[in-house]
């Protein structure tokens, strides 16, 4: 029987979690048709079979397992697969999949809004794919919910948690029993603040003011938890420089305005990020050695150049990838970053949506941020901030004053890998592509 293996997706991955097994165990799949749902840290990713044949689970939803682990088999003739010795499988054909708190499969968005508006999401309808329950879904369901009063002498399972609330409530040494003594369906969020209840009634006072000044203490979620330990071990790890330079956006700006007069109605018009985001691709051909990795005593360059944005999302930060960025003209640019923004926002990126950046930009200056320090995405070697478009006073031939939109570009990278002349460089090539953006449409 050929193994079903929880995949690697990114360097930094180390483990997932069993959302949902799409495939019954016992019943049959096809090579290529998924058949189970895993979590990772960022997002929801469906594993498909290797081969064709009958698929036995060796894992259950709500289990945590490392990359590479085997999760369940697949192979052998309908009614003769078995798992290799030793190992039982987890239901026969007939028996209906029933996932540690009813876990059914769900966008992570529909997910989190069942949490807050209290749905039970194992029993609402989806509409989506394969059932897959959707944002609406929840929303429908609340309205049904709070507009019918339950039957008095309806049971609810008591003591039912979802497959985060058990991951959570055993890494935390807690039960589902310690959590809350009523039946409604407990989630991760509730498990997170028991505990964070039993930690508060264990500790003194002496951490608050001598006010006697109240205090909110919030766990971290699983995304900000990652956030929080790339972002230190990038800042030990790595000897890390930033420089910024202005650049005279003038003629971006004109040229922005220009293109999207010839466009027709519903094309996607090049934002100012497009442009840099341009700039910095054609900068990485230019400027191999910021286009790597330090691997020990290697400088580790990458043949293709797959620029990362970060995108800012609910509780954190994303960073799709846009791919062969060098290889896209500037419209074509313009449609790959608002798909993938998109696709983070509503947390349906894809499985290599957000893995394998060469290269990060950062872009504050919505925020109405000037410039900024930008920290290394780990294992990139620089990370561009971009601040605000913003006016300064610019002085013509004959001494006159005029105004003139610039912006500040500020470069960090990684001084193991390149010094501070190259890295000016860099930047430099970036500016004189956007104060001559003609080159950006070649």
């Amino acid at each position: 029987m050929a193994e079903i293996l929880v995949p690697k997706i990114g360097m930094t991955m180390t483990e997932a979690t069993i959302v949902e097994w799409l495939v019954a165990s016992g019943d049959s799949a096809a090579a290529g048709q998924s058949v189970l749902t895993i979590e990772t840290d960022k997002t929801e990713i469906e594993v498909e079979a290797p081969v064709d044949g009958i698929v036995r689970h060796g894992a259950q939803a709500g289990e945590v397992l490392s990359c590479g682990a085997v999760v369940g088999w697949i192979g052998g003739e309908s009614g003769g697969a078995t798992p290799p010795s030793g190992v039982v499988a987890a239901r026969t054909p007939s028996a209906a999949a029933t996932p540690i708190g009813g876990r059914r499969p769900a966008s992570p968005n529909a997910r989190r809004v069942a949490d807050e508006l209290g749905v039970d999401i194992s029993v609402v309808d989806g509409s989506g794919p394969r059932g897959r329950i959707v944002t609406a879904d929840v929303k429908n369901a609340a309205a049904t919910q709070h507009s019918a009063a339950p039957a008095q002498d309806e049971v609810r399972p008591a003591q039912r948690g979802t497959a985060a609330a058990h991951f959570t409530a055993r890494r935390l040494g807690l039960t589902i029993a310690d959590v809350r003594p009523d039946d409604r369906l407990i989630t991760r969020r509730d498990v997170e603040l028991a505990a964070q209840q039993r930690f508060e009634g264990s500790r003194e006072n002496s951490d608050l003011t001598t006010n006697d000044a109240t205090v909110e203490r919030h766990p971290m979620s699983t995304m900000r938890r990652t956030i929080a330990s790339r972002m230190m071990r990038s800042l030990t790890e790595a000897a890390q420089l930033t420089l910024n330079m202005t650049v005279r956006m003038k003629r971006t700006v004109a040229l922005r305005d220009e293109i999207s007069g010839y466009l027709s109605a519903g094309d996607v018009v090049p934002s100012l990020n497009d442009f840099i985001l341009r700039a910095t691709a054609l900068a990485l051909v230019d400027h191999p050695t910021m286009n790597a990795r330090v691997d020990g005593d290697h400088i580790v360059v990458a043949n293709d150049v797959h620029v990362g944005m970060a995108v800012a999302v609910e509780d954190g930060l994303i960073v799709p990838v846009v791919r062969h960025a060098d290889r896209l003209s500037l419209t074509q640019l313009a449609d790959a970053t608002r798909q993938l923004a998109s696709s983070a926002r509503s947390g349906t990126l894809g499985r290599d949506g957000s893995v394998g950046s060469t290269f990060t930009v950062s872009n504050l200056g919505v925020e109405g941020i000037d410039d900024f320090t930008p920290i290394l995405n780990p294992p990139n070697v620089g990370i561009l901030g971009v601040g605000r478009l913003r006016d300064e006073v610019a002085w013509s031939d004959d001494g006159q004053p005029r105004r003139e939109p610039v912006l500040t570009l500020s470069l960090t990278w990684d001084h193991r890998a390149l010094d501070g002349v190259p890295a000016a460089r860099f930047a430099r090539s970036i500016r004189d592509r956007l104060e001559s953006p003609i080159q950006l449409l070649v």
